[in-house]
C-alpha cells in the first residue's frame, strides 16, 4: 500500500486495497495447494489447465516480488509445487525457442515470442513461468526456510541452465543486430523494421532475466558459502562467466556486466576449486572485472578536475550498481590476499597505478564519499599485502606517499612506511 501515491488513495483506501489483494492471493495459494495435492506435475494435464495454472503462478510471482512478508507460511507450503511447474514449463519450451534463434536453422524469427510459439506448437508447450518467479526468488532465498527448499530442489542447477539459455538468446540477437546494422544500407539484405524491434525486445528481456538470475545466485553464494564451496555446479557457473563477461559491452550492458563481475568474484572467493592463472581467457576475465571497477569513478568530468565522482555513464544506473561496486571491491580485496598471484594480473592492467595518479589530482575532501575512499585504500593495501615488494615499488613510483598525505590514508601509509623500513634493513 505504501507505493500507491497518497494523492490517489487515502490511507483507509490503501488499507482496503491491500486487504483485498491479500485475500485474493490467499485464494490463489489455496488453489495451488489443492492442485499440488492432486497433481504432482502438469505433464498430463489438459492444456487449458496448464495455461491457467501458469497464469496463476505468474500473478503469484508478481505479488511475491513486491510483498515479502504476508502469507509466508502459505507461500512456503506451495513453493515446491510452484518451482516444479516453473522448471517443467521452462524445459517444455526451451528447445523449441532455441531452434528459432538466428543462425540456428531458422529463416523467420519475426515472431520469436512465447505466444506465437504456443500457437505454432499447440499443446506441446506451456508458458515459461520461471521468468516471472525470478524477482520473487531474490527475496525468498534470503529467508532460511524457502532457501532450504530451493537448495533441496537443486534450483541452482536450473538457474545455471536458465542463465545459459538466456545468454544464447541474448548473444544470438546481439550478433544478428550487429549484422543488420552493418547491412542497413543494403536493401537486399536489411530485414524489416518490426523484426529488428522484436529482436531488440528479446535482447532486453534476456538481459534483465540474466541480471535477476545473478542476484538470486549472489544471495545464495553470500548466505550459503559452505554449500557453494562443495557444489561443483558453481564452478561451472564461474567458468561460464569467465567466457561470457569479456564479450559484453561495458557501456550498453553495464548492469548485467556488473552483476556477472561480482557474481564471478563471489564464487571465486568461496568455491573450493579455483581458476588457474594458465586457464584460457583468464587474463581477459581479470581485465573485464577491473574495467567494471575502474570506469565507475573519474575526476575528469568534475568542473575543476579535482573531485572524484561517479562517471556519467554509470550515473543513470548507479542505484543498481552502487551496492555491487562496494561489495565487489571488498571481495576483490579479500581475494588479493587469499590468492596473491592474482595481484600480478591486476597490477598489469595499470588500474592501481591510475588510482594513485587520480588521487593525487583530487583535492583533500574531493572524493565523492568516505566509503569510496575506504574501498580504494583497501584495494591498494591488499595489493601490497599480496603483491609484496613489486607493488610497493610501483606505488612509490606512482606517488602513493603524496596521495596518503593528501587524503589521510593511514592504513596505506603504515604499509608503505613499513616497506620502506624493511627496504632499509635489506640494503
Amino acid at each position: 500500500g505504501d507505493r500507491i501515491p497518497s494523492h490517489i488513495l487515502d490511507s483507509r483506501q490503501r488499507g482496503q486495497l491491500y486487504t483485498a489483494l491479500k485475500n485474493a492471493f490467499s485464494t490463489i495459494l489455496k488453489f495451488l495447494h489443492e492442485l499440488s495435492i492432486s497433481h504432482s506435475t502438469l505433464q498430463s494435464s489438459d492444456p487449458k489447465i496448464k495455461y491457467f495454472v501458469c497464469a496463476t503462478i505468474r500473478l503469484l510471482g508478481a505479488w511475491l516480488s513486491e510483498e515479502t512478508l504476508a502469507l509466508r507460511e502459505d507461500v512456503y507450503e506451495v513453493l515446491p509445487f510452484v518451482l516444479t511447474v516453473a522448471n517443467e514449463t521452462f524445459e517444455s519450451q526451451k528447445l523449441a525457442k532455441l531452434q528459432t534463434l538466428p543462425g540456428r536453422g531458422s529463416t523467420d524469427f519475426s515472431n520469436f515470442t512465447e505466444e506465437t510459439m504456443l500457437q505454432r506448437q499447440g499443446d506441446l508447450l506451456t508458458p515459461d513461468t520461471l521468468r516471472f518467479l525470478l524477482p520473487a526468488l531474490c527475496h525468498l532465498v534470503v529467508e532460511d526456510k524457502p532457501r532450504k527448499i530451493v537448495l533441496e530442489m537443486k534450483l541452482h542447477e536450473t538457474l545455471y541452465t536458465y542463465l545459459s539459455y538466456h545468454w544464447s538468446i541474448f548473444d544470438s540477437f546481439k550478433h544478428w543486430l550487429a549484422q543488420q546494422a552493418a547491412a542497413e544500407d543494403d536493401v537486399d539484405v536489411a530485414e524489416p523494421l518490426f523484426m529488428i524491434d522484436n529482436s531488440k525486445f528479446e535482447m532486453v528481456n534476456s538481459r534483465y532475466a540474466m541480471t535477476t538470475i545473478c542476484n538470486v545466485l549472489m544471495n545464495l553464494t553470500v548466505l550459503e558459502p559452505q554449500f557453494v564451496n562443495q557444489t561443483p555446479i558453481f564452478f561451472h557457473i564461474l567458468k561460464f562467466i569467465m567466457n561470457s563477461l569479456p564479450t559484453l559491452d561495458s557501456n550498453e550492458d553495464l548492469v548485467l556486466y556488473g552483476n556477472l563481475s561480482v557474481l564471478g568474484l563471489l564464487i571465486w572467493k568461496h568455491h573450493s576449486r579455483r581458476p588457474k592463472s594458465t586457464d584460457f581467457g583468464f587474463n581477459r576475465f581479470v581485465q573485464a572485472i577491473v574495467r567494471f571497477f575502474w570506469d565507475a569513478h573519474n575526476c575528469e568530468e568534475s568542473l575543476d578536475e579535482e573531485e572524484l565522482g561517479v562517471s556519467s555513464n554509470y550515473l543513470n544506473h548507479w542505484n543498481d550498481l552502487v551496492d555491487l561496486w562496494y561489495l565487489g571491491m571488498q571481495v576483490l580485496a579479500n581475494l588479493l590476499t587469499q590468492v596473491p598471484w592474482i595481484c600480478e594480473f591486476v597490477m598489469e592492467t595499470g588500474w592501481p597505478q591510475e588510482v594513485i595518479h587520480t588521487l593525487n589530482k583530487v583535492r583533500r575532501g574531493g572524493i565523492e564519499s568516505p566509503s569510496t575512499k575506504s574501498s580504494l585504500e583497501e584495494l591498494l593495501c591488499s595489493l601490497i599485502n599480496g603483491g609484496g615488494k613489486d607493488a610497493h615499488e610501483e606505488f612509490r613510483k606512482s606517488g602513493v606517499i603524496a596521495a596518503c598525505q593528501t587524503h589521510q590514508l593511514k592504513d596505506l601509509a603504515t604499509l608503505i612506511s613499513g616497506g620502506n623500513r624493511q627496504k632499509g634493513k635489506d640494503s
